[in-house]
This record gives C-alpha cells, structure tokens and sequence, in this order.
C-alpha cells in the first residue's frame, strides 16, 4: 500500500536486443522496481533514459514491461533525456528534490551508483538485480574509474 511517504524510484536502462526488446538485465531491474512498487516503499517509477533499437524506445519498452507487472500507468515518469548512467541520475535528481529516493540497478552497478550520488551529495536506497552478462564485470570497473575522474559530472543527455 502506497502511502504519502512512500519513496520515487529511478528505474536505470542497461539495453535492448537487436529487435528492440528489452535486455534481460533491463527486464529485471524493470521486475525489482515494480516489487518495491506493489509493497508500497515508492509511489512512482522513473525512467530517464534517451536510447532506443530498433526504432523502440527502451523507455516505452521498459514502462510496457513495469504496466504488465501491476505498476499504474500514472505512476510511471518518463524522463527520455538521459545517454549515461549520469546523465539518468542527473535528471532524476532534478526531477525529485526532497524525496525519498530509490534506486534499480545490477548488482556489479550499485558501486558507481553510489560513487555518482556522492559526488552530487544525494542519498539513496538501492535495490538490485543479479541478472548480469560476463562483459559487464570487464568493464563496469572502467565505468566507475572514468566516473571518479570525472567526479561525476560526465551526463549526457538529450538537449
């Protein structure tokens, strides 16, 4: 049960197949995020991603996946803006000031996830997914060494 205080939840893309539907990394964290959803710990699921394959968006893929999970198609935001991982929290961040905030991701993620909300002094609650491809855990590491370079401040997004 959803109640006033419950959280917002940015849902983070990770990919689609050559026909546009969704990666299975980005189907699950679509299935954790509507778990939180229907136990009432968030009243609204966010989805700040740009990208697309095969002429779908994977934001509309990844609300179509959230809607046949029991998530209300009002609670849904989408946000198709972001092109990086910063760039989706950024927007997020903007989107949600003074909320209690969750975050889906993979589990090999959730490091950089937490590096980026640090470096934009925010907190968050993290759910993730075990779904992962053996690529990931070669350049995930990568990721978060550009990211601390960076400090964070790589977002890309649609202007």
């Amino acid at each position: 049960m959803k109640t006033p205080q419950s959280g917002v939840c940015l849902v983070l893309a990770y990919g689609q197949d050559e026909t546009g539907a969704l990666a299975p990394q980005t189907r699950d964290r679509c299935l954790v995020a509507a778990s939180l959803y229907r136990k009432g710990k968030v009243s609204e699921l966010y989805l700040a991603c740009a990208c697309g394959s095969a002429n779908r968006s994977m934001a509309t893929e990844m609300k179509l996946c959230l809607q046949s999970a029991g998530v209300e198609n009002k609670d849904i935001k989408v946000l198709p803006f972001g092109l990086n991982t910063t760039g989706e929290i950024d927007i997020f961040l903007e989107s949600t000031p003074n909320r209690k905030r969750y975050v889906v991701s993979s589990w090999y993620h959730i490091p950089r996830v937490l590096w980026l909300f640090a470096t934009k002094n925010s907190r968050v609650c993290l759910a993730w997914t075990w779904t992962c491809a053996p690529y990931d855990l070669l350049i995930e590491p990568v990721k978060l060494a550009k990211d601390i370079i960076w400090l964070g401040r790589d977002g890309k997004r649609v202007q």
